[in-house]
């Protein structure tokens, strides 16, 4: 044989070992992806596969995997507490094998189906030009906000979205709806407009066409910098909150996956560095009383027909009882 002919056939040889090679460490990858944990929840929300990748990362003994579509089936939830209340009562997740966590009662499911891992406050975003004329220190809770004579209120109509809904569930089961809906009567002279989106009420008050707006930590905190006009203060007392749980699915065989990522989210400095800087906050130690009583969740009304029942109740009192309201984009 020619010394062309074996060089050739020497190549060749490479040429396939390199092929199957390949094909084997596609295969394997491939076989990692079908045996990784699959997370959905969060919609809209670029968290959740940044905490997975964090987790990932840390070299942990499970791989999981971002499903974005909540729609298909997954082994783990990270979603809102009235969502995974939901799948609850619908028999759809199982009970956690939770640890030793300092998570206070009020804040997981009796039965363990489902714990709180973080949390997202409404906070008043405030104008600064407008602190220093009229004092920061006359702004302190939810009843100081009406005595702020004069001052511009930006607010999202509350009817728009499932966040929106949440915060006045949560404000109503806190102060009871008739005291809840008086309460946005006496906020209508300081309201001007209802936006339909978060970023109107940001803007508003960015660009000094209101004082003041009542808006969702996480919404905000991206425009945070130093060189923005307004702050986030969060009411003294206590303030409605969207507390976001985790939970595993009943069909799911990744029990212990499940358990490991809930320890990680709880306890690990990596998930708080992604969590604070897009405006989550850790929840309160169990002994600290007086904070988790601070957080008012919505413990009233129990799902979405109660829900939109309230949401009607708000129209028709508050944005059809003043019709000169006008709603912006």
């Amino acid at each position: 044989m020619g010394r062309s002919k074996r060089s050739f056939l020497v190549a060749l040889g490479l040429v396939l070992l390199l092929v199957a090679a390949g094909c084997g460490l596609g295969q394997e990858q491939n076989a990692a992806q079908d045996r990784a944990v699959t997370l959905t929840g969060l919609p809209e929300q670029k968290v959740l596969p940044e905490l997975i990748a964090a987790y990932n990362q840390a070299g942990r003994k499970y791989n999981f995997r971002f499903q974005p579509d909540v729609s298909l089936p997954a082994d783990c939830y990270l979603d809102t507490r009235f969502k995974v209340q939901e799948l609850t009562r619908q028999g759809q997740l199982q009970p956690l094998k939770l640890q030793a966590y300092p998570v206070p009662a009020a804040l997981k499911d009796e039965d363990d189906y489902w714990c709180g891992v973080f949390y997202d406050p409404v906070v008043l975003l405030v104008n600064h030009q407008f602190a220093r004329e009229r004092g920061q220190e006359q702004l302190r809770d939810w009843y100081s906000l009406p005595q702020m004579k004069q001052a511009r209120l930006a607010l999202e109509n509350l009817t728009d979205t499932a966040s929106t809904k949440d915060f006045l569930a949560a404000l109503a089961s806190h102060m009871g709806q008739a005291e809840c809906l008086q309460y946005f009567k006496t906020l209508q002279p300081l309201a001007g407009t209802y936006g339909k989106f978060p970023i109107t009420s940001i803007r508003m008050v960015a660009g000094g066409d209101a004082d003041l707006a009542l808006t969702r930590s996480s919404f905000v905190a991206p425009y945070l910098e130093s060189d923005f006009p307004a702050y986030i203060q969060v009411p003294e007392g206590g303030t409605p909150v969207t507390l976001y749980a985790f939970a595993v699915a009943k069909t799911s065989r990744n029990q212990e996956a499940g358990a490991d990522f809930l320890e990680w989210l709880l306890t690990a400095p990596a998930a708080q560095k992604l969590l604070r800087p897009a405006g989550y906050y850790p929840l309160p130690a169990a002994a600290d009383k007086e904070a988790v009583a601070a957080l008012w969740l919505n413990t009233f009304y129990k799902d979405s027909q109660a829900v939109d029942t309230l949401a009607d109740a708000w129209v028709k009192t508050i944005r059809l009882g003043d019709k000169t309201m006008e709603v912006k984009k």
